[in-house]
């Protein structure tokens, strides 16, 4: 299916490219990779002023994509993690896990991104890798005590400059390559058939939302566009949430 014309661009198009997807065989969360590649269009376009609304906001997800999708561990299993884990791949659970950066963030951070004075970590551009924020929202995160312990110890003498998790080559993985190395040997040792890099900032989200109950705070810290992008992946987690919070 083309789309050659900005009048082509409406919720009917898109949700055809959904069902021809799903028709096709393409898993729901792979689907809605791109449902939300979409989106993020169509708000462009009212950026833009190509649109007075997002023509595509009330397109459906595949069904029971992100919901079902996600996979989160429990403290006893993020110490399994800590357990069979070494070097990049403990370093990625440390960040992760207290952070709930997503994996390209993560993997492009320099150790300046850890501010040790003020007790945050700060997502930003990294052109010099190439590697733009999603929506460019710039945003920083509390550096919890356990997190600041290792980075001190792990990192002491390493220049501000330094990813904080490089190939030995020094450069920043991409993160298909990490996802994909994390596969092959951290899901082995753990028997996670499901751990993935995004595995850490479910865990996050999911843990912070537990605790603090507060889906606005969750939505800021991962840097969420919107709260109903937020509430999509981790409002069941809230049983009896009130509907009517996403428009307070």
């Amino acid at each position: 299916m083309n789309i050659n014309d900005v009048r082509q661009f409406t919720d009917e198009t898109i949700e055809e490219y959904r069902d021809i997807c799903i028709d096709d065989g393409r898993k729901p969360g792979g689907v809605n990779r791109y449902l939300d590649v979409y989106s993020n269009l169509g708000n462009m376009m009212v950026k833009w002023h190509y649109a007075a609304t997002n023509p595509v906001s009330n397109v459906r997800d595949a069904k029971g994509a992100k919901a079902e999708e996600l996979f989160y561990l429990t403290k006893e299993e993020m110490q399994r993690y800590f357990d069979a884990s070494w070097k990049n791949y403990t370093v990625y659970g440390m960040i992760g896990f207290n952070t709930g950066g997503r994996p390209s963030e993560i993997l492009t951070r320099e150790l300046r991104d850890i501010d040790l004075e003020h007790d945050i970590v700060l997502f930003t551009n990294k052109a010099k890798y190439g590697f733009q924020l999603k929506d460019h929202q710039r945003r920083s995160v509390p550096l919890f005590a356990e997190l600041k312990k290792f980075i001190i110890k792990y990192f002491a003498g390493r220049k501000q400059d330094s990813l904080l998790i490089s190939t030995e080559a020094g450069d920043p993985y991409k993160e298909g390559d990490f996802r994909s190395l994390m596969t092959r040997y951290m899901r082995p040792k753990l028997e996670m058939p499901k751990l993935v890099p995004y595995t850490m900032r479910h865990t996050y989200a999911a843990h912070l939302l537990f605790k603090t109950r507060d889906i606005k705070l969750l939505s800021h810290q991962l840097g969420h566009e919107s709260i109903r992008i937020t509430h999509e992946w981790y409002g069941h987690l809230l049983k009896g949430y009130a509907e009517t919070a996403l428009d307070a």
